[in-house]
């Protein structure tokens, strides 16, 4: 009988009074709401959709930024082939290839972020830089900013040392064991690009991680860290292939071509 007087109330309420129908199944405290003024209605409706905004917009933030970058990259592709004289096309769609791959890497984790964000807590979410923020672009680099020799970046190193500061829990030292080389990297523009934006990526990942754990601490939340080592260990392991594509791109770097420099939106890491 409750359930059908429920269903008698919709017809008399206004298409924005709908999810009212909702709170109605809640406790009394709820259902009070129904005596509202249709103002005071709307503006509860308006809050409830702004308290739940972050959540939506931090859902799978990763593959959403990994699709905004193969959409970029595809455009490049044609711009770069005419300024390379098509010696970039292997560069371009190989790197389009790995991206698309990478999104079936990073859905479990994203489902698994969910929880927090349904908490308004942006873990896996705030580290993802925007793709409406990429430098500006140029067809040639100047040239006294053309890279003049390859700078054979160790990564291994940097790759042996990260994993056992992560399973130690050494989150500030591996942060600041990343960070050294990323100051490095500065020094030399134009060059190693793919691997400095996963680099900033892991640098940036641990510098929210202490914030993400007391949001959910504070939530009573399970300690997002071992998620963020996941998403962390994806990118620690992509370094081979990032080292790779560098080499590759060298040549036509150095030539004042700026494919993936030009492609990789800057992230806050320091």
């Amino acid at each position: 009988m409750m359930v059908q007087n429920r269903i008698r109330l919709t017809p008399f309420l206004g298409f924005f009074d709908f999810p009212l129908y909702f709170l109605h199944t809640f406790p009394f405290s709820f259902r009070s709401l129904l005596y509202f003024s249709p103002m005071k209605r709307l503006l509860l409706i308006a809050l409830i959709c702004l308290g739940t905004a972050q959540a939506s917009e931090c859902d799978f933030a990763i593959k959403k930024h990994i699709s905004e970058a193969i959409a970029h990259n595809k455009r490049m592709a044609k711009i770069y082939s005419k300024l390379s004289d098509h010696d970039s096309e292997k560069l371009s769609y190989t790197l389009i290839t790995l991206e698309k791959i990478s999104k079936l890497f990073v859905h479990s984790i994203e489902k698994e972020a969910k929880l927090y964000h349904a908490h308004n807590i942006p873990v896996l979410c705030e580290e993802v830089p925007p793709m409406d923020n990429l430098p500006e672009f140029q067809e040639r680099a100047p040239e006294e900013l053309r890279p003049k020799t390859f700078y054979n970046y160790d990564r291994k190193t940097l790759s042996d040392s990260l994993k056992k500061l992560m399973d130690q829990n050494k989150f500030q030292d591996a942060y600041d064991l990343v960070a050294k080389d990323l100051y490095e990297l500065e020094t030399i523009p134009n060059q190693q690009c793919l691997t400095k934006h996963f680099l900033e990526s892991i640098a940036y990942s641990l510098k929210l991680s202490q914030t993400r754990r007391a949001e959910a601490a504070q939530a009573g939340l399970p300690d997002p860290m071992p998620l963020i080592k996941k998403y962390i260990s994806l990118q620690r392991g992509a370094l081979f292939l990032t080292a790779y594509l560098d080499k590759q791109a060298f040549p036509l770097q150095k030539d004042g071509l700026l494919i993936y420099c030009q492609d990789v939106p800057p992230t806050n890491w320091k």
